[in-house]
């Protein structure tokens, strides 16, 4: 793992939480459809969340606005710390024996801001630094020129020293934030994991339609997206994947077009994730659409996804590579098929035979769904 692997514990970033209420904004359009609302939290205070008093009781009230009561079961908060090295096995499979040391490495370089690293080959390091900004967000605020001599990758910051640790402490603390809105808690299993980092992420983060039309440059990455919780669906695909690996999920992104049946061609950003050997797709943008307060777009099948936007798995990527597509993964289980039909999710609780999921449908019914139930609550 590089020389550097002894140090890395002490490097990571240990943060002390108290977040402990869930959120977002209810009133967005799916990608498709030309209306959006912002969320009830301004940027600053998404950023800035848990810094003064004053801003941790304007959070609360703007929560208390949204959702009437706690609606997750009482537990202990998650003992989150950053943990910067993260990287999905599915991309991984893509690239050279060893790609993830190095590009381990690589980000202990950045965080301690030595300008150069060992890299094997060239192509190597373009393979990684496209990498970076779906597995290490930060990297293009902190980063501005990659060249390559001699076996080393030599970098040239874009901020000094100070600027980079402030750049690196807010994006933990907005990562703390985030995680613990979502009050993941040490009990949880990685599927109720994956579900209440999906409904809050799916929840509060807002469209920015006038960068989907804007013809300028305009920041798309997995960082304004989490640091801003705004961004298109080529933001929030990435930065659901990176949420996932913060919580022990394996995840990456996928991105494709449709089939054109609805009279022309759309790319579109989605997450690929796996959960107790199985792979499964999930949408946050077209939640976000639908409202952000349900399941539909979550754990779905490469039927279901073909359905739900006419993609198809052989036209779609998976990783950025152009090396892995939709039909190079079985993505055909559908122990989450019930919650395709949940509109809006009542509650998450602990019972005495495990989780249950309460629904809402269309028409106003309510459903259970329990992952113990379909065997796929992974410990």
């Amino acid at each position: 793992m590089g020389k550097r692997l002894r140090n890395r514990l002490g490097m990571v970033l240990v943060l002390a939480l108290s977040v402990s209420c869930f959120s977002g904004c209810w009133r967005a359009e799916k990608e498709a459809e030309a209306v959006s609302d912002t969320s009830v939290f301004s940027t600053s205070e998404i950023v800035d969340g848990g810094s003064s008093e004053s801003e941790e009781t304007q959070i609360d009230h703007a929560i208390s606005m949204t959702v009437e009561e706690n609606d997750f079961r009482e537990g202990s908060p998650i003992n989150y710390t950053w943990n910067p090295y993260v990287f999905s096995q599915v991309n991984l499979s893509a690239l050279d024996e060893g790609a993830d040391m190095v590009f381990y490495d690589w980000i202990d370089a950045i965080i301690n801001g030595e300008a150069s690293v060992a890299c094997p080959s060239e192509d190597l390091m373009w393979d990684l630094e496209f990498q970076m900004s779906t597995f290490f967000p930060p990297f293009n605020y902190l980063v501005s020129e990659c060249t390559y001599s001699d076996g080393q990758i030599e970098m040239r910051f874009s901020t000094d020293a100070d600027t980079r640790d402030q750049i690196l402490r807010e994006f933990a603390d907005q990562l703390a934030f985030l995680i613990h809105l979502a009050e993941v808690e040490e009990e949880d299993s990685q599927t109720v994991r994956a579900i209440k980092l999906y409904r809050m992420f799916s929840g509060i983060v807002s469209y920015d339609y006038e960068a989907q039309a804007s013809e300028e440059i305009v920041d798309l990455s997995a960082y304004r997206a989490i640091m801003q919780c705004e961004g298109i669906c080529q933001s929030f695909a990435p930065a659901y994947a990176y949420l996932c690996l913060q919580v022990g999920i394996d995840a990456t992104t996928t991105s494709g077009m449709t089939d054109g049946t609805a009279g022309d061609f759309v790319a579109h950003d989605w997450t690929l994730f796996r959960l107790n050997d199985h792979y499964y797709y999930a949408d946050t943008t077209f939640e976000n659409g639908m409202g952000g307060g349900g399941l539909m777009y979550f754990g779905m099948t490469s039927a279901q996804r073909e359905l739900e936007g006419g993609f198809i798995a052989d036209e779609y990527n998976i990783g950025g590579s152009n090396e892995i597509w939709g039909n190079d993964f079985e993505v055909s289980d559908e122990a989450f098929a019930p919650l395709w039909n949940c509109v809006y999710v009542i509650s998450v609780e602990n019972s005495p035979s495990g989780v249950v999921i309460l629904c809402e449908d269309g028409e106003g019914n309510t459903f259970e769904f329990s992952p113990d139930a379909v065997g796929i609550l992974t410990e």
